[in-house]
């Protein structure tokens, strides 16, 4: 068979050539190379003259593919190189093992396996670490800028409260100018005879307070125990959360350093207004109690919480026996805001009260409530001091309360109900008796109008 145009293409039955064309089927040879391979009796042969080549194959020899596949010389070279080839791999692979245990210092693969383990987790720390510096220097940076700004703005501040105290005095100046110094003395008598008739009346106010503890309470010390109904955090198979009895108890100030305070809180006991207030504030630095405000009024018609109304009664009680407050903020330097002592909130002061967790002498002493129009001369009455019963404090101070930026910042989410409170001191002997004859005069007067009912002359 043969192919025609650019190539040929023949095969010889016996001992015929095969040849193949390029350009032309005739062009001149310009070399010859003849190579022959002898297998089996038989001859082959290959020529190559130009672009023209031929290849021959005789009829008995078969294919030289298939006869180097079946020559043994073959398989044994081939295997041979293929362990060469194995052997070299092995070396090499051993070389790079033994390298890199050099290198890491190891003496086996697993050494080397945790040692790489232990480098990467060592990258990734350090990396971390610089990140973690670049953010903490990004921050310091930024905090050098909020200084640099604070302090420009407080240069600021001063300049401008400079210039406005200037003016201040130059005003000043100017009306007592104006008004001319037998005005300016005669304001200055004004004022001072007020403040004369404040301490007056202060004096009168500590002095009548002094003698009606003394008559109805005695001289003192004296303790009161308040009772607590602390909850146990789990609610039983009712929904309701079980409370226990637990109990601390206050000694008060002496009567000769706050006559006023220590008289206004016995009145508060002896007429049980605190009976059923509530701890309801625990903040970073007190603790505070008092009766709650609700505005029932707002609720619809059948759905006043009763609950929440009564705890509103309670402050209308005080406001009943005219002791919801006090007549004036009195303070002594000699018992001041220390650690489990007890002061009463706000101007004049009450009816709330709290326990100083910390030291409060300064915030909460003379000068420390700026917020109050006479803060730098008046401070929070502290009246009293805890002497028993601190670990309950302690579980009221661990109570959840209301994040810090919240509506309700530090207000305990579950209000710890006060249940008693209590005077533990017996009353002098004068009043035992006094109100013994009282008693006994209200049941002969009850006796005497039982008796002359009956004399009553019945109408026909």
């Amino acid at each position: 068979s043969g192919y025609g145009s650019s190539g040929s293409f023949g095969v010889a039955s016996g001992g015929g050539d095969a040849g193949y064309g390029a350009g032309s089927s005739s062009a001149s040879s310009t070399a010859r190379q003849q190579v022959s391979y002898g297998v089996g009796g038989s001859s082959n042969s290959k020529s190559r003259r130009g672009g023209r080549s031929s290849f021959s194959t005789g009829s008995g020899g078969g294919s030289t593919m298939s006869g180097l596949l079946k020559n043994p010389i073959v398989w044994a070279g081939l295997v041979v190189c293929f362990f060469l080839l194995f052997f070299w791999m092995t070396l090499s692979y051993r070389s790079t093992s033994n390298s890199l245990l050099a290198k890491l210092e190891v003496s086996s693969m697993k050494d080397a396996l945790q040692k790489l383990d232990t480098l990467q987790r060592d990258a990734r720390d350090k990396q971390r670490f610089e990140r973690d510096s670049r953010t903490a220097n990004e921050r310091q940076r930024s905090y050098k800028d909020e200084v640099r700004t604070l302090d420009r703005e407080n240069r600021q501040l001063k300049k401008e409260t400079a210039e406005l105290s200037k003016i201040i005095e130059e005003t000043e100046e100017a009306h007592a100018s104006a008004m001319g110094e037998a005005d300016v003395k005669r304001l200055v008598e004004r004022e001072a005879a007020w403040k004369n008739q404040v301490y007056v009346l202060q004096n009168a106010t500590q002095r009548e307070a002094r003698r009606e503890v003394e008559e109805r309470f005695g001289p003192g010390p004296h303790h009161v125990k308040i009772t607590v109904k602390i909850p146990s955090g789990h609610e039983n198979d009712e929904g309701e959360i079980p409370t226990t009895d637990e109990s601390f108890t206050m000694e008060l100030a002496p009567i000769a350093l706050m006559p006023h305070a220590v008289h206004r809180f016995l009145q508060q006991v002896h007429h049980k207004l605190w009976d059923g207030t509530f701890f309801y504030l625990n903040g970073p630095h007190v603790i505070q109690a008092g009766p709650q405000d609700y505005d029932y009024e707002e609720e619809e018609e059948g759905e006043i919480d009763q609950e929440k109304k009564q705890q509103f009664e309670q402050l209308k009680r005080f406001q009943k026996y005219n002791l919801a407050e006090l007549t004036f903020p009195e303070y002594h330097v000699d018992w001041p805001h220390v650690p489990w002592t007890v002061g009463f909130t706000g101007r004049p002061g009450g009816p709330d009260w709290y326990i100083n967790k910390q030291d409060n002498s300064v915030g909460h002493g003379p000068g420390g409530q700026a917020q109050h129009v006479l803060g730098d001369e008046q401070a929070d009455p502290c009246f009293a001091k805890i002497v028993e019963g601190q670990d309950t404090l302690e579980k009221l101070y661990k109570h959840d309360v209301y994040p810090a930026d919240s509506e309700y910042a530090y207000f305990l989410m579950e209000p710890v109900e006060i249940k008693e409170v209590v005077l533990t001191d017996k009353p002098p002997p004068s009043v035992e008796f006094t109100s013994n004859a009282i008693n006994r005069k209200k049941k002969k007067k009850r006796k005497n109008r039982a008796v002359n009912k009956e004399h009553v002359p019945q109408e026909p």
